[in-house]
């Protein structure tokens, strides 16, 4: 798995295509045509070719392109024709795809207005809210899981509005943990946050690393800091923060409280001191060599990982509390407002995000946003692990969203903010403070 399923590795690439999808003069967002009837059943359709757009690779386009060749063996009459872009290309290149007249039918997208939301306020997206109803994705999901993606009509507001897309793969953040090294310090993966800093504290006594990532590239510390966020924060703090929900801000101390505590790790020796120069690729490899009792990252880390890793969410500050953690949705499906074949579509993105669908994920060692029962889970601890932490945060609601998602220029601006943090160059207050005027600016300019 790569770390382009998440947001962090988006945002960059789509900064100026938000500004461009934002100006003054933006088509207007895609409506529903209402004599249009919604079609299900499309076995009788002509012979019809779906153009469908991705920037997936590896396993997951893999898996994809079996699930496409299932989709045609069960509808003969539907080609499906895949365009495969390189990730770094993509988000400017399917902008100038939608707004062809021999554009996709169907393209993945990425949450919040990492990508979704400038392509959803230039009209380049069809609302799906008709077809939801009648395929049922507006019950497939959990709503907090839904929220991630809503968007009003208009393309304005994130979190609310109808539903855009549909996913079929996820992650969620957490810890990876060699049980070798657990094991030497006479500790088992912690209950609390007062037995996670006790390991830690262990872990740095007996000469190990207690804590291993690469922040060259200014993302990976976010992980660290979204493992610690879903314990000091309400889920509406995080939520109204990406959603843009009144009151809500960065520099709400709960976000201090989880910035200032990595802070406090790196002081403690927990944490690299050249951790700003180790790519995060470097620090992967490392930890898989046994080099570092803990490396927090993203589920998609896990395929490679050795038979000693195994994987747990950030613990509750007390024993019984609640457990939560950031993850997303992934990728969605999304079908083009200029689409002729929208009722095919739609079956096609139904068909990728089914039960069949998720169970073909699980079973690769990945997850998929819909639970199954009794799926058949990759052999390895660490895939079981990761099915059970995603499957805890689902049923109790307590999946909280990327604070990246909140606006189109996070890499800009989040990140250098949390590297100069880390190396000692800025305070938590002002940086957090910085994040937030740029935030509080986007909003202001969303809205006009």
């Amino acid at each position: 798995m790569s770390r382009k399923v998440l947001i962090a590795a988006a945002v960059t690439m789509v900064a100026a295509l938000a500004t461009a999808c934002t100006t003054p003069g933006s088509a207007p967002a895609a409506k529903v045509d209402p004599s249009q009837a919604v079609q299900t059943d499309i076995s009788g359709l002509p012979a019809t070719t779906l153009s469908v757009w991705t920037s997936e690779s590896g396993n997951r386009l893999d898996i994809l392109k079996r699930l496409g060749d299932r989709f045609h063996e069960k509808y003969p009459n539907v080609t499906v024709n895949w365009t495969v872009r390189d990730f770094g290309s993509y988000p400017a290149q399917i902008k100038l795809a939608l707004s062809s007249n021999d554009g996709p039918d169907v393209a993945i997208g990425n949450l919040g207005w990492s990508l979704d939301g400038p392509l959803i306020k230039a009209g380049l997206f069809r609302p799906l809210d008709d077809y939801a109803k009648a395929y049922g994705w507006d019950t497939r999901y959990p709503e907090v899981g839904l929220r991630q993606l809503r968007f009003t009509e208009d393309g304005k507001k994130y979190g609310e509005g109808p539903i855009w897309g549909t996913p079929y793969a996820s992650d969620v953040i957490g810890w990876f943990y060699n049980g070798d090294l657990l094991n030497q310090i006479g500790a088992q993966a912690p209950a609390t946050m007062d037995e996670l800093e006790g390991v830690l504290a262990k872990s740095k006594a007996a000469g190990q690393q207690p804590i291993v990532f690469g922040n060259k590239d200014g993302w990976p510390v976010w992980h660290l800091v979204y493992d610690l966020v879903g314990q000091y924060c309400t889920p509406d703090q995080v939520a109204g923060v990406v959603y843009g929900d009144q009151g809500a801000t960065y520099q709400d101390a709960c976000i201090a409280q989880a910035v200032n505590k990595v802070v406090e790790w790196k002081n403690a020796g927990y944490i690299r001191d050249d951790v700003n120069a180790i790519a995060q690729a470097d620090a992967g490899a490392n930890f898989r060599k046994g080099q570092g009792l803990f490396f927090p990252a993203g589920s998609w880390e896990a395929s490679d990982m050795p038979a000693q890793v195994g994987f747990f969410l950030t613990p509750p500050r007390q024993q019984g509390g609640p457990v939560r953690a950031v993850g997303s949705f992934g990728y969605a499906f999304h079908i083009a407002a200029r689409s002729d074949n929208v009722a095919a579509g739609a079956a096609f993105v139904d068909w990728m995000s089914n039960e069949d669908a998720a169970r073909e994920f699980f079973a690769s060692g990945d997850i998929a946003p819909l639970p199954v029962d009794s799926p058949k889970l990759k052999d390895g601890k660490v895939f079981s692990d990761i099915y059970g932490a995603w499957s805890t945060v689902l049923e109790n609601d307590n999946l909280l969203p990327y604070l990246e998602f909140a606006t189109p220029t996070s890499a800009e601006v989040n990140y250098p903010v949390l590297q100069r943090i880390l190396g000692g160059q800025q305070s938590v207050d002002d940086g957090l403070k910085a994040i937030e005027e740029s935030r509080a600016k986007f909003i202001a300019e969303n809205a006009g």
